[in-house]
């Protein structure tokens, strides 16, 4: 996965935030990319497959790198068959003693914990092997200088839109301006509109997907 820094996208920004200081320019971009990937699930993550351990409900994600963490999973299969995906109150309601590592069986939901975790249930019992296979969408973390270059690049006029919109709202600064502030929320929320819409129909217009590749 190759990366780009935000720090590359803050001439696209400075010109319109005179005398704001590079480093919060950059700030704003990161906060933008990071809402696009998170409201947009603009970024397609095919997790690398999972075996399941027996009696073991808990596990931990796997993302490209650390600064990348997931923001949804979009689809779950065991052994090729669709799972579900719900909430940890879902998965409370369906199996009320759970976490039962006696009452084991062939998973059939998953949810998410948070960024970095989930759980399946029923926890797996030992009768076969099982594959859990995850279509999941990515965000950067808030600590990440930069981000996939690609995703940078398809984006970049409404992350640009984003970055000014939240910098230009600042209250008494010397860049502060309301008018234009609202011009650009309004073109990088129409942005997002479009993508979360096409998110749900279960493709991306940047065509943005990485795949874990194994260390040399």
């Amino acid at each position: 996965m190759a990366t780009s820094l935000y720090m590359d996208l803050v001439g696209q920004v400075s010109p319109i935030t005179d005398s704001c200081p590079s480093l919060v320019v950059m700030n704003a971009i990161r906060q933008t990319v990071i809402d696009l990937c998170e409201r947009g699930q603009i970024w397609k993550y095919k997790h690398p497959d999972v075996v399941l351990t027996p009696s073991t409900y808990n596990y931990q994600f796997v993302t490209p790198n650390a600064d990348t963490v997931i923001s949804l999973v979009e689809s779950a299969r065991v052994n090729d068959i669709s799972i579900s995906v719900n909430t940890p109150i879902d998965a409370i309601n369906n199996f009320p003693k759970f976490p039962d590592i006696v009452n084991t069986g062939p998973p059939t939901i998953l949810f998410q914990l948070d960024q970095r975790s989930y759980n399946v249930a029923p926890t797996p019992d030992a009768v076969i092997t099982y594959t859990l296979k995850l279509i999941t969408t990515l965000k950067p973390t808030q600590v990440s200088t930069g981000t996939d270059s690609t995703l940078l690049q398809e984006h970049q006029e409404t992350i640009v839109h984003g970055a000014l919109h939240r910098l230009l709202l600042q209250p008494e600064q010397d860049w502060t301006n309301m008018e234009l502030a609202g011009y650009h929320g309004k073109q990088y929320t129409y942005k997002l509109n479009l993508f979360k819409a096409q998110a749900k129909k279960g493709f991306s217009t940047a065509n943005v997907s990485v795949q874990m590749r194994p260390f040399a």
